[in-house]
């Protein structure tokens, strides 16, 4: 009897050989031997845990696994970049400057 991991492993297999190209539903299916009723569920799943991507055009969506660049380019995009003030006020010169050490300080920022 075929488990759900058995048809998570198969599909990471196959998605893993297509390479950024991807796959769609149909030549997944194929790829698998599964159908593809059988793999909406598992591919929502791994598509909700960010195991996998999707495009999200409506016919013919591909699915791939996104490579270590994407996944470092996309984490540079998340980045929170703290602004400095749009206006400085001269006589805080000193307030900012004790703020931006004790910003560097704190570990999950600096």
């Amino acid at each position: 009897m075929t488990t759900p991991s058995d048809i998570r492993r198969d599909i990471l297999d196959a998605l893993a050989t297509a390479g950024e190209d991807g796959l769609t539903l149909a030549a997944l299916s194929t790829a698998t031997g599964f159908g593809q009723a059988s793999l909406r569920p598992v591919l929502s799943e791994l598509g909700g845990s960010m195991a996998i991507r999707s495009t999200q055009a409506g016919r013919n969506v591909r699915f791939w696994i996104p490579s270590e660049s994407r996944l470092k380019a996309e984490e540079a995009l998340r980045q929170v970049r703290i602004a400095p003030p749009l206006k400085v006020n001269k006589e805080r010169q000193e307030l900012y400057a004790r703020l931006e050490a004790e910003r560097v300080e704190i570990k999950s920022i600096g």
